[in-house]
């Protein structure tokens, strides 16, 4: 997934399709029912398959979340 798509959807600006729903889901070993009605964060999850490239993967997108949530909060 670019990081563009992430970034837009985590300012709802765009919604995740269903394919990068399920891939999102097939990635952390999830079903997609659980990302979209479970309360439980979808990062906890990781922790099945808590691999050195799962690791990287997680910490990336963590930075990326953090950067859009100061930006949003320096935007209000």
């Amino acid at each position: 997934m670019q990081a563009s798509v992430l970034s837009r959807a985590l300012a709802g600006e765009r919604a995740f399709n269903m394919s990068e729903l399920v891939d999102i889901a097939d990635y952390l070993g999830a079903r997609v029912e659980e990302l979209l009605f479970d309360e439980q964060p979808a990062f906890v999850m990781r922790s099945l398959t808590a691999d050195e490239a799962t690791n990287t993967a997680v910490a990336h997108c963590s930075r990326l979340i953090d950067a859009m949530l100061q930006i949003e909060a320096v935007g209000r």
